[in-house]
């Protein structure tokens, strides 16, 4: 696979090397030194001298070379015609021989390498494609024909609608058609607008049948039911029931007992959380999925995995790095007697003379106390964007779920003041995890202290073990007897200047008052070079990207599905076979 992928970046970096020499010699005062090497390393022999074509023709080839270093099956196609037409071009019609050959090296180049080429388009882009050439070629032939049209008397010989259809497609192309014009302006002006147009559509045509996309879960309820059986008969990690959340996506593996949890952003699988499953068929779903993601040449990362299980990844190629840490509360025999629980017993102790504390299931609640608990959420967050991806449900509390738990602080009049929801952590230590945590503004400080402490305690009087409150990422960057390298003290300062937008800082001195153990988490991804790509993917998942006017603009567009295999290693039909 890698050597594949070596193979193949070498081809891109060479289309690359045209696509940047023909840019470079736009430039009037560079075009004159390098006018005989674009000869050699650009298709067609494009000079200088049509700065559009020269543009055009440089951009389609640095975006081509991506697409060629991905192994890209349609790059490829598109690289084989492109310079077997250049080989063509230069030695029949302009007597380039030495760019001639240079197309015709690329052309046995990318023949001999045709099996490196597997990773197949994204079905919803391919169709869009489809869906725009029609709409393209009848807006042309529109317009080319109501031109020549009201010009017709100006034409020479008489129009036809034969040479009419010569003229419009040629003129794609910069190529003469078979008219003579007699009006300068019309004789300028339309071969141009038809050289702009056949420009843009090549563009465009490339952006579709190239451009990124982004997944919007559409699993099917069978397939759901199995992952939530996975999930209950077989996870242990206290952030494994966010795998089910609505917006993902689900990979099982061939022995049907594991499963991974993501979403696609931008050629970029980024996992939730580690793989959920029967021990022995982990390091089976993660090679299952790593193949099927190199197949289809995407990325991937594995998101706010446990640092004790690195070994896992680092031994199948992976790199990773440290993203923060969980906090953690072992609940048996807790009690906030004691020194250390002071400001915490004094805090919550305030809120407990006026609220009761009720530990209620979801399905239990009435329709009324549930718009009131969304209420309050909505007065919460204010304009503030939902956030989370890996340790959140991101929904609503509809009253639909019977796992789901709900604390609610209850005053004297029966109003909620604030409420928790959690959710449940099964295997042998069992417990829960905080899903939302949500408090009324108008509520006296220590209302969440409030919920957290009678919370930890109910789950004791349970017969529980274990309560996962907050992640505070970064955490070991704030702790005050390390000694940091100098570039952790760099990355300390950025996290001091970003805290008071995120609540870095905050989180973690809050979560520090009620002594929780500290579980490390890391991003487990494939390179350095891919690091801050998958840094701003994730940022943007976790939902610290969205910002006003111009956030939607900072992700690719969605679609239904990215149109892949979901159980492993069984073969599942691919549309873009077949387009």
């Amino acid at each position: 696979m890698r050597r594949d992928s070596r193979r193949a970046r070498l081809i891109g970096y060479l289309t690359a090397l045209g696509g940047l020499i023909l840019l470079v010699s736009t430039l009037p005062a560079v075009g004159i030194r390098l006018g005989r090497m674009v000869n050699v390393v650009t298709p067609f022999g494009v000079r200088v001298t049509s700065h559009v074509v020269a543009v055009a023709a440089g951009v389609s080839l640095l975006y081509l070379a991506g697409q060629l270093a991905r192994r890209r099956r349609m790059a490829w196609l598109f690289a084989i015609v492109l310079f077997g037409a250049s080989f063509v071009v230069e030695l029949v019609r302009q007597h380039h021989y030495v760019a001639a050959a240079y197309s015709l090296a690329m052309v046995v180049l990318l023949a001999a390498s045709r099996s490196k080429f597997k990773a197949p388009g994204d079905p919803p882009t391919l169709l869009e494609f489809v869906r725009f050439l029609p709409r393209y070629f009848a807006t042309i032939f529109v317009y080319g024909f109501a031109a020549l049209f009201f010009e017709r008397n100006s034409l020479r010989p008489s129009p036809t609608i034969w040479m009419n259809t010569q003229t419009i497609l040629l003129g794609l192309f910069g190529i003469d058609g078979p008219y003579h014009y007699e009006r300068n302006f019309f004789e300028w002006a339309f071969p141009s607008s038809l050289l702009v147009l056949g420009v843009a559509g090549l563009l465009a045509a490339i952006i579709l049948v190239f451009r990124p996309i982004v997944s919007r879960s559409f699993v099917s309820a069978d397939l759901r039911d199995e992952a939530i059986a996975i999930v209950k008969n077989f996870s242990s990690d206290s952030l494994d029931y966010f795998a089910l959340r609505d917006d993902k996506l689900f990979f099982v593996s061939s022995d049907r007992k594991a499963l991974i949890a993501y979403t696609f952003v931008a050629r970029q699988a980024l996992v939730s959380g580690d793989p959920i499953g029967d021990a022995p068929s982990i390091p089976l779903v993660i090679d299952e999925f790593l193949a099927m993601c190199r197949g289809r040449a995407w990325g991937v990362s594995f998101l706010a995995v446990r640092e004790s299980d690195r070994d896992l990844y680092v031994s199948r190629g992976l790199h990773t790095v440290y993203l923060g840490d969980e906090a953690v509360i072992d609940v048996r025999d807790f009690s906030l007697a004691g020194k250390k629980w002071k400001s915490v017993r004094q805090s919550s102790g305030r809120v407990d003379r006026t609220f009761r504390y009720e530990w209620v299931a979801e399905t239990e609640v009435s329709a009324e106390m549930l718009e009131e608990l969304n209420d309050i959420s909505r007065r919460w967050r204010g304009k503030k964007p939902e956030r989370g991806f890996t340790m959140t449900l991101n929904q609503d509390v509809e009253g639909t779920n019977p796992d789901f738990r709900l604390c609610i602080a209850i005053d004297e009049q029966g109003k909620p003041g604030g409420f928790l929801r959690v959710v449940p952590i099964y295997g042998d230590h069992r417990g829960y995890t905080l899903d939302i945590m949500r408090r009324d503004p108008e509520t006296p400080n220590g209302m969440t202290e409030f919920l957290l402490t009678r919370t930890i305690m109910k789950l004791d009087e349970l017969g529980c073990e274990r309560f996962s409150m907050n992640f505070a990422a970064w955490g070991r960057f704030f702790e005050v007897d390390v000694d940091y390298t100098v570039t952790q003290r760099a990355a300390k300062l950025l996290l001091n200047v970003m805290s008071p937008f995120y609540q870095i800082k905050s989180l973690k001195e809050f979560n520090q008052r009620l002594h929780p153990e500290w579980v490390p988490r890391c991003i487990a991804y494939e390179g350095f070079r891919s690091l801050p790509r998958v840094a701003l993917l994730y940022s943007a998942a976790e939902g610290f990207l969205t910002l006003p006017v111009i956030g939607k603009y900072l992700l690719p567009r969605t679609v239904l599905h990215p149109g892949h295999p979901v159980i492993g290693g069984v073969a599942q039909p691919r549309s873009e076979d077949s387009a």
